[in-house]
Order: C-alpha cells, then sequence, then structure tokens
C-alpha cells in the first residue's frame, strides 16, 4: 500500500506474487510466494510463481527489494524452501537479509489463540499453553507452526542469509501504526533513499484483535471451550498467575540469548519496561 513512497527512495514491492485470485483477500503481501514454498492449498499460479517474481525483479533492477508476508514465517521448519527463496534472488544478483518482529511469549500466546478460534482451534487457553511449555511451538492444521522459542526461528534463517543478515525489532501490539513504520522505514532508509512520512499511509489494523466476548461466538461447537470462554470474558483475561510464570520462565534463557546476540528485549507481559528495547544495526533484502 505503500509502493510509490518506497518507490521513491529506490525500494521497489513486486506485484507479482498477491493472492489476487483471492476477493477481499489483502493485495500488497507476497502471500502466493510464501504459499508456494510451504505447500498451502491457497496458492494458485495465477497470482505468480517464484519464477515469475524473480523475472519481475531482474527486469526492474531496483537497488532494494522488498518481500512480505506473514507466511514467510511458516517456512522455518521448511530449510529447502527457504534456501530456494534465497537461490532465486542470488541468481539475479540480490543478498537475501530478513527481518523479523517478535513480540512477549505471553502477548503472543493470547493474540495466536484469539486469532486461531475463528478457524476452528477447540482448545481451552490452558490446553494451548501446555502445548506451547512442551513444545515451544504450535502447529496449527498440519502446515503452519507458530514458534515460541524465537532463537530457534532466527537460527532456521541466518542458515540461509548468514549471522548478519538478520534484523529484529519488538512488534508493539497496540502500538500506532506511525511507530511501526518508522522500524521499517528505519531499516529501509539505512539501505536506499528516504520515503518521507506524509507520502506514507498510516492505517488502522488490518486485523482487529477479537476482544474475549466476540471470541465466544466462535466456541459454541464445543460446550466446555465455550464454558471456558464465557469465565474468562466474565474475568476479563485468559491468565491466572501461575501460567504467566510458567511462560515466563520457560523462555527466559531464550529471551536472553536475543538480548545478547541481537540486542532486542522482550519484557514481561505488563511490565514497566513494555516499550523497552534496544535497536541493532539494520539490515533488509538487496
Amino acid at each position: 500500500m505503500n509502493d510509490r513512497a518506497l518507490c521513491s527512495a529506490g525500494t521497489l514491492v513486486p506485484l507479482t506474487g498477491r493472492p489476487s485470485h483471492l476477493a477481499g483477500y489483502p493485495n500488497f503481501g507476497h502471500h502466493n510466494i510464501a504459499w508456494e514454498l510451504n505447500g498451502d492449498p491457497r496458492f494458485q499460479s495465477e497470482s505468480g510463481t517464484l519464477n515469475a517474481l524473480a523475472s519481475e525483479i531482474a527486469r526492474a533492477a531496483s537497488p532494494v527489494v522488498v518481500l512480505t508476508s506473514e507466511d514467510f514465517e511458516y517456512l522455518h521448519v521448511r530449510p529447502a524452501a527457504l534456501h530456494e527463496l534465497a537461490r532465486a534472488m542470488r541468481e539475479i544478483g540480490y543478498r537475501v537479509e530478513f527481518i523479523a518482529f517478535l513480540r512477549p511469549q505471553a502477548e503472543y500466546a493470547e493474540s495466536l489463540y484469539l486469532t486461531l478460534l475463528p478457524f476452528g482451534m477447540d482448545l481451552r487457553f490452558p490446553e494451548f499453553l501446555e502445548i506451547i511449555l512442551r513444545d515451544g511451538a504450535v502447529t496449527f492444521a498440519d502446515r503452519w507452526v507458530f514458534r515460541f522459542d524465537y532463537t530457534k526461528l532466527l537460527e532456521a534463517l541466518a542458515e540461509v542469509a548468514g549471522p548478519h543478515g538478520i534484523s529484529v525489532r519488538r512488534y508493539h501490539q497496540d502500538g500506532e501504526s506511525r511507530r511501526l513504520l518508522a522500524e521499517f522505514a528505519s531499516i529501509v532508509v539505512a539501505q536506499s533513499g528516504e520515503p518521507t512520512f506524509d507520502r506514507l499511509n498510516l492505517p488502522g489494523r488490518m486485523s482487529p484483535r477479537t476482544s474475549l466476548e466476540a471470541a465466544c461466538e466462535f466456541t459454541t461447537h464445543s460446550p466446555a471451550l465455550h464454558r471456558f470462554m464465557r469465565d474468562a470474558a466474565a474475568a476479563g483475561s485468559l491468565w491466572n498467575d501461575e501460567y504467566r510464570d510458567l511462560i515466563l520462565e520457560r523462555f527466559g534463557a531464550d529471551n536472553e540469548a536475543l538480548a545478547r546476540v541481537y540486542g532486542l528485549h522482550l519484557p514481561e507481559l505488563g511490565s514497566a519496561d513494555a516499550d523497552a528495547w534496544i535497536p541493532q544495526p539494520a539490515s533488509f533484502i538487496q
């Protein structure tokens, strides 16, 4: 949605790979490429393949190229697919770098849980957390792997891009669009021109956060789950102190490694240092 502003700064956001075949689907992310690499049934060749994407990028010969989709996350468990993406870009003369936006695990667990309920996820929140605590990840629909021990996610990216080919930033769940774009633009500016904010769209949340009350509507198929969600909505929270402590303990060492290696500090949910973070030297896809 900010193609022109980024283009003015020497940054190409390709048209190929956007899911134009799905009516009403956001048409500014390269989801179709991620779906192709992940074997996702939503992939359709008419919306662009990896080879077609590489051809568009080669013709444009832009110094910096942005590919964006949340669904690229799932490729961390498909190293061959990640290497295939990197190979396609390197063959046309580009160095591949990754940007990852991360959030505290407790905040992520709650947001992901509420997001998956409308898609048929039928676990109560404590059962959902038990999987996270045990495996460090949640697999949904046999294909989508959501990683909570972030060092494993970043190690998979580093295997492809090298240890200096990753830029890590904190995702602020309730932050303003301007702040998120400022983070993003700071990475782009370090590599190219200077897109100005008076030329950038500042949208609201594309996927509004589901309230506990609204989430109850998606649980009527399961009496036990529906009862749990009604109780959570009445209490105003999915959490209890025991699970909050367990998830912080489970990922404490992982987050210490994030701070040590990438300079990213993920605070405890609701703590006073919720906005604390240390930026690292920027990197991007170029």
